[in-house]
């Protein structure tokens, strides 16, 4: 099996500067479909908590919620950088934007405001999205073919299982409000 390098050539005449190229996409290890599947669904998985998460530092009320969001945010923006490594190591560059599912529950969250914002937050990125994202990462960390890539799905799993189990302890959802008598 071949890994991705790249080769570092000092060139006459650029007085000794070492320039890197990258490997030819032939010497390149290639992604099953199904691991590329999982590497494009995690990538705009992780784009819409990234994005989800910087909104949510700007517009909650609640520092609760916004320590949350900034966790969230930082956490995938590092987690998709390493797929992205990991996806471009194989010769393959994963979308840069969001889904236009994820874009549109954006837009939404980006509607509200106040209460109703932190709400909606919580209940859909903190606790819906990861919960359904949840199941993809326990089948991807078992089934991934790459070993870089499920060790990557692995290491994910148990962060994202972290997220839910912090939000689900934040206020203002169905979880942390008394029930009504």
């Amino acid at each position: 099996m071949l890994l991705a390098a790249g080769v570092a050539l000092l060139l006459p005449g650029l007085g000794g500067v070492a320039r890197t190229f990258a490997a030819p996409a032939a010497a390149r290890t290639e992604l099953s479909a199904a691991d590329l599947h999982f590497a494009q669904e995690a990538a705009g998985a992780g784009a819409y908590a990234v994005e989800a998460g910087r909104l949510a530092e700007q517009r909650a009320t609640h520092p609760q919620i916004k320590a949350f969001a900034s966790m969230l945010a930082k956490y995938h923006a590092g987690a998709n950088e390493e797929l992205a490594a990991l996806a471009h190591a194989h010769g393959h560059d994963l979308p840069a934007g969001l889904p236009p599912a994820r874009r549109a529950a954006v837009d939404a969250l980006g509607a509200l405001a106040g209460e109703a914002f932190d709400r909606r937050f919580v209940e859909q990125v903190g606790i819906r999205d990861h919960a359904a994202d949840i199941p993809l990462f326990e089948i991807a960390s078992r089934s991934i073919a790459d070993p870089g890539l499920r060790a990557w799905a692995t290491k994910t799993l148990a962060a994202l299982q972290e997220h839910l189990a912090a939000a689900r302890q934040l206020p203002l959802t169905a979880e942390a409000r008394p029930p009504v008598v």
